[in-house]
């Protein structure tokens, strides 16, 4: 299965050092103490895109009955 890429529009906001997308089908967890440093947030906007991608994505994998 492959996710869409997001684009993300504000990625200097964001913190990031180029243009980025974030594949919401590449999901991991991470423990908080192997976490350096937060290198910034979402806005809005990419947020909802996001969201609104993973909630597609996770009617896909577990369609309702």
């Amino acid at each position: 299965m492959m996710g869409p890429l997001i684009s993300v529009q504000d990625w200097k906001h964001a913190g990031l050092m180029t243009s980025s997308n974030i594949r919401v089908n590449k999901l991991l967890t991470v423990a908080k103490h192997l976490v350096e440093q937060r290198i910034g947030e979402l806005r809005n906007q990419d947020w909802l895109k996001t969201a609104q991608a993973l909630q597609r994505l996770w009617e896909e994998l577990f369609p309702k009955r």
